[in-house]
């Protein structure tokens, strides 16, 4: 499996601002946690990646 985080998520309300992203909080045990707005695709050719500080480019 290609690196990242990969979820099939089913019954999920994506955000009304940006309908093609889903909010999803990662916790973490010991506390802390992050929110980040995950990209909706239904074809693994829509996916994309960055570097942080870098435009986002197509998987392949």
């Amino acid at each position: 499996m290609e690196p990242g985080i990969h979820l099939a998520l089913d019954g999920f309300v994506a955000n009304p601002l940006r309908p093609n992203t889903i909010p999803i909080t990662l916790r973490f045990e010991g506390g802390g946690s992050i929110t980040m707005n995950a990209k909706i695709v239904q074809d693994k050719g829509d996916l994309t990646h960055h570097r942080h500080g870098e435009q986002d480019t197509p998987f392949k």
